[in-house]
């Protein structure tokens, strides 16, 4: 029985942390800190990306039925108490429109992926959507390039054209099935480095450094920067310094 790779764990957990900083600080009112977001600039592109690499082959139905116990069920359970909570607020705030307690959840679902009482959840259910679409991909053998092409693409003119930031997850699931599709693929090739793409990674990380840029994956909007730069940097990152573990390393040996 081959052992658990637990730096893996170690960088998903530093991950998780920093995204429990990052939104606490967003409700209090503090601003975070540029240097961090810099510095954190693939946190959310890498729980796509981590999915993709642990994907395996199987059937639409298991599929379904493994990501409704993982995802969709929690995504249901803790949405209706965010929902509940957030019914508390209208009641204290004096709202007692019934409409916002009824009809006001479906209709955040429709347009947003998420209620309002919970929208940190948008990932399970955006994540359970991509989980099935890749799997389609894969048992129609669709190539990879053409699935990293589509998703750019879509990603791209929902950013790029205002009205079709709704529904929200249209934009977030395309993104998202970039990276997990990414990630899937280099989890089993070691990209070689020859004078070409070292030509390549060295001009991105130029860019980056010259021309920060940084995506919120959830509204699928340029936060600053380039909305291209943003996803070769995270690749290149991956790659590069994931795979080469001089990142896992470092986590791990904390």
């Amino acid at each position: 029985m081959s052992q658990r790779d637990t730096s893996l764990d170690s960088v998903g957990g530093l991950m998780i942390l920093h995204m429990i900083s990052f939104h606490l600080r967003g409700y209090l009112g503090y601003e975070v800190l540029d240097l961090e977001n810099f510095l954190f600039f693939f946190f959310m592109p890498w729980f796509f990306f981590k999915a993709g690499m642990f994907w395996k082959m199987d059937s639409i139905k298991n599929v379904v039925v493994k990501g409704y116990c993982r995802l969709l069920k929690p995504f249901i359970i803790f949405s209706i108490i965010g929902h509940l909570c957030f019914c508390i607020r209208l009641f204290v705030e004096r709202d007692y429109n019934w409409v916002h307690y009824v009809l006001s959840p479906f209709k955040a679902l429709l347009r947003y992926g998420c209620v309002a009482g919970n929208e940190p959840l948008w990932f399970l259910l955006s994540l359970f959507v991509i989980r099935v679409l890749y799997t389609l991909c894969a048992n129609y053998k669709i190539h990879f390039v053409i699935v990293l092409f589509v998703t750019a693409l879509v990603g791209f003119l929902c950013n790029l054209y205002a009205p079709i930031t709704e529904p929200r997850y249209l934009g977030n699931v395309s993104t998202g099935l970039f990276f997990f599709t990414m990630g899937n693929w280099l989890s089993n090739r070691t990209l070689e480095v020859d004078g070409k793409i070292q030509f390549i990674i060295a001009i991105t990380l130029i860019l980056y450094i010259v021309y920060p840029s940084a995506v919120d994956l959830f509204y699928n909007k340029v936060l600053y920067g380039n909305y291209f730069i943003y996803p070769s940097a995270v690749d290149l990152f991956y790659n590069k310094v994931l795979y080469g573990n001089y990142f896992i390393w470092m986590i791990h040996s904390v």
